[in-house]
């Protein structure tokens, strides 16, 4: 797709986008809230979440296939609609009284799944949106939606959830889907997209062969196969700074849930002033996307370290509002690596690659690390994760050549 020195399609793609983040973290707020209303049950509640991993990692295996060989806007103008309509369905159930706790999680499978399905599709647009010296400062403004979508939602949710009916919450997560769908429409229309060459049909071996070429062509270029690694120990860690946290927090300090609730708003809305920064900054000042990425994950993963053996909850909370500031860098530095040094017919298989890759090494590290959390003490458990992949991190920064990964440069 031509890039295009036009600001306005980026608007579209961005007001779209926001408005299907804001739908999508409000539809999982309210299904996990109606099951615990309906349940009392914290088993029964992460059935919610736990349906929307399983569809991210199954359907994510064709969702490449499928960015490759659609107009991409109007794709996920289709996608948005579909959720709707899942919406449309779950609002019904709720108004007329027969939607029941296992419903729910056959409506966030159907749902997550169409995510999984968009998931690779807006990466694999965005560079024939805006030119290329832009694209590192355009995915940081993408992070800045996101960052917004999930701290607004969450938060205006949350308000509305211990207020109002969910039917409500339903219907305000409608609206915000309807506004994502005109937007992809518009945007569809702006960019006069058509059709992709015709390519092979779909079915099993052709997914299975898309699969291959995306693995392939992450592994055999080395800016990416770099990324790739440094990636990994970040996915691998992931529990450390979830649900382990708030573990940490009570057994180390007897802090609970209201340090629990002061660390995640404090990383939310450092990730915010960090991704509005990135945005200003990233392309302006003379460093490479790799050596932002390389620099960050060494940063990551001291801050593990000094998490571990903090002495108090003023160094917990310092680490994690640094951990927040400075994560949208190494994102947008990823992201537009990613974008840039992958042949657009091909991007949507890549990115669907590596976003299974990531799903299943965040699943791996909630399991492992849980598991670990009942037999190593936290502060050990923090400080050793934190020095290997500290370790790990300088490795790959001396031994790799990440840091000569740049947008708008030769390709590897």
């Amino acid at each position: 797709m031509q890039q295009r020195a036009s600001r306005w399609p980026f608007v579209l793609f961005w007001l779209a986008h926001t408005a299907g983040l804001f739908g999508d973290v409000l539809f999982n707020a309210g299904m996990m809230w109606f099951v615990y209303q309906r349940t009392g049950s914290a088993l029964a509640t992460t059935g919610v979440p736990l349906a929307d991993v399983l569809a991210r990692v199954l359907v994510g295996m064709v969702a490449g296939s499928l960015a490759d060989r659609r107009a991409r806007a109007r794709w996920m103008a289709q996608l948005q609609a579909l959720k709707a309509v899942l919406v449309a369905l779950a609002l019904l159930g709720l108004q007329q009284g027969w939607l029941q706790p296992w419903m729910t999680y056959a409506l966030t499978l159907g749902f997550s799944s169409l995510n999984a399905l968009y998931e690779p599709v807006y990466p694999a647009l965005l560079p024939g949106l805006v030119p290329e010296a832009w694209l590192t400062q355009a995915n940081a403004v993408v992070h800045v939606s996101r960052t917004l979508a999930f701290g607004l939602s969450w938060l205006l949710g949350g308000y509305l959830l211990t207020r109002l009916a969910p039917q409500h919450v339903a219907a305000l997560n409608l609206a915000a889907l309807a506004v994502a769908v005109a937007g992809y429409l518009w945007l569809h229309g702006v960019l006069g997209e058509s059709m992709p060459v015709a390519q092979a049909r779909l079915g099993p071996d052709r997914v299975l062969q898309d699969l291959r070429t995306g693995t392939a062509w992450l592994w055999r270029h080395p800016w990416l196969r770099s990324l790739l690694w440094i990636s990994l120990p970040g996915w691998l860690t992931l529990g450390l700074w979830g649900p382990l946290q708030l573990v940490f927090l009570d057994r180390i300090f007897q802090a609970g849930a209201s340090a629990w609730g002061v660390m995640q708003a404090a990383f939310f809305l450092s990730g915010l002033v960090g991704a509005l920064l990135a945005s200003a900054w990233q392309g302006r000042l003379p460093w490479r996307e790799g050596q932002w990425a390389a620099g960050v994950a060494l940063l990551h993963g001291l801050l593990t370290v000094l998490y571990g053996l903090a002495p108090n909850l003023g160094v917990v909370l310092s680490s994690v509002v640094l951990a927040g500031a400075t994560d949208p860098f190494f994102l947008a530095a990823r992201d537009a690596v990613l974008q840039a040094v992958t042949p657009d017919d091909l991007r949507g298989r890549v990115l669907a690659v590596w976003n299974i890759l990531a799903a299943l090494s965040m699943a791996t590290s909630y399991l492992l690390l849980g598991a670990l959390a009942e037999q190593v003490p936290l502060r050990v458990l923090y400080t050793a994760s934190g020095v290997v992949i500290t370790l790990v991190y300088a490795g790959l920064t001396y031994f790799t050549p990440l840091t000569q990964a740049q947008v708008g440069s030769e390709k590897a």
